[in-house]
């Protein structure tokens, strides 16, 4: 769990620069999405689970990487929000 818990924040923290390269939060949203799909399913988790939980990943991950770029010039909102959303590796 600790290892995933490292792989998750660092991706996290790389999908931030990737934001703000491509401006696309769809994208992050994906990739992120993706990498734990994949991560859930070699690691043995039922299908079903891990699809259902891949869906919500996906619909927080594109809020959260959305409103980082909606407010990628406001450092006042964008700090707090940047600190609250990487809590979203523990999820």
């Amino acid at each position: 769990m600790g290892v995933f818990l490292a792989v998750k924040f660092l991706l996290l923290v790389s999908l931030l620069k990737i934001l703000r390269i491509s401006k696309s939060p769809g994208l992050c949203a994906f990739i992120y999405c993706g990498a734990g799909f994949v991560w859930r399913l070699f690691a043995g988790k039922p299908f079903l689970n891990n699809v259902l939980s891949s869906g919500i990943v996906l619909a927080l991950g594109f809020g959260y990487f959305y409103l980082l770029d909606k407010y990628d010039g406001d450092s006042l909102i964008w700090w707090p929000l940047l600190i609250a959303g990487l809590f979203m590796a523990f999820i």
